[in-house]
This record gives C-alpha cells, structure tokens and sequence, in this order.
C-alpha cells in the first residue's frame, strides 16, 4: 500500500534545485520531491499551474531552468518571482496540490490512504472551499482513501454543498474529535442525501454567527 501524510509545517521551498532522480516509489510528500516530480512530470506541472491559477488569485507555477539546476516559479501578469521569495501561502499548499493532482491524474496506480493536517493553513478564506474539491477529484478514482484534518468551515461546507448536489454520501465521512475529560472520542456526524447534517458539535463554527448577531445588537 502507498501512503503518504502532510503536515502543516513542512520543509521549505528552496531557491534552486538540482536535477534528481526519482525513487520508483516516491510520492510527493515534502517539496523537495515535489519539486522533482514537478521537473520530470509535464502533466502533472501543467494541472498544478491550473489549480494554483484558479484559485490562488491567478497566480501560476511554473519552473526555469539552466543545465543541470532549476527553480520554481508563481507568475501572474507581467510579474514573476522565486517561489521561495514568494507568501506562505502558496508554499503551504503546494505539496497538497501536487498529491491531489498526482492522485487525480492515477500516479501511483495502488491503493492509498493520505494523511493532509490542515490544508488551509495560510491559505486565505476564499480558496479553502476550492481545497475540498481538490481533495475530492483525488480520491474519484477510488483507488484509495485521504483522511483530512481541518479547521476550516468552508472546506467542510464545500464538501456538504458536493453530497447536496449528488456526490455519493457514503464516499464521505465527517468526525468531530471530543474531549471527555479523560481523553478524545471520535463521534461521526452523519450527512443525508441533502448534505444536512443529524447533529453538530455545539460552539464549533459558530464565531461569524455570534459576531454577527453581536453587530446587529450594537446597530
């Protein structure tokens, strides 16, 4: 079985990188495979710049290279930069693109289970949402699995929009880790057909709603 797990603080984007091999294994993971895998894998280049031009404010990923050496690139317009150079953002989320493209285009080609701790983070608001259906379309081939711990409610709604606009209920499973006192517990939040929910952990997701009402009480 192939597996791979992405945490929020990951290696960061070197500058340049020299032309390696790549093990017959290797899954992207860390950067420095990415990057490798980003070198030698023109299509999965090609659908990463896709997703980063969509959904990170039209900024593209690309790469230059010079003999045996290479950097990635963001562009956008007329302006282009070193992606080491570049926001957090961006290099936050670059390995979770390029899994989720890799699994999307059937690299690999065995059973799978991925492991991606907070996706979102340094991300700006508007392309969490975008991230569950990058996480989705990894996994449509069902050749295996990705489990995916978040603090993001838009994520989280994305995925109930998905199941309310046909997506299959049972290719999702939602689980709130509670704190009993004497350790945590996982209790699954069931989803219908409508993308509903039969209960929901009290207080969570709730602060926009509670400043919200806070501002109408001061209007």
């Amino acid at each position: 079985d192939m597996s791979c797990h992405l945490q929020p603080v990951r290696d960061p984007i070197r500058s340049s990188y020299t032309i390696q091999p790549m093990p017959e294994f290797a899954v992207p993971e860390n950067n420095d495979f990415v990057a490798q895998m980003l070198y030698s894998d023109s299509e999965l280049r090609a659908a990463v710049e896709n997703w980063t031009a969509h959904n990170l404010d039209g900024w593209r990923l690309d790469l230059k290279q010079n003999l045996d050496v290479f950097n990635l690139v963001a562009r956008r317009g007329g302006r282009e930069g070193n992606l080491a150079d570049s926001g957090q953002g961006i290099q936050q989320v670059l390995p979770v693109a390029a899994l989720c493209c890799w699994r999307m285009l059937g690299r690999g080609g065995r059973q799978f289970l991925d492991i991606i701790e907070q996706p979102e983070l340094h991300l700006h608001d508007a392309a969490h949402a975008s991230l569950g259906d990058l996480i989705l379309s990894a996994v449509s081939g069902k050749l295996g699995n990705i489990l995916v711990e978040t603090h993001s409610e838009s994520l989280v709604l994305r995925i109930r929009r998905r199941v309310a606009e046909g997506l299959d209920r049972n290719q999702v499973s939602i689980f709130y880790v509670e704190d009993t006192g004497e350790g945590s517990r996982l209790r699954q939040i069931h989803l219908n057909r409508d993308g509903e929910v039969d209960w929901w952990p009290e207080g969570v997701f709730s602060e926009s709603f509670l400043e919200v009402k806070a501002i109408r009480r001061a209007q």
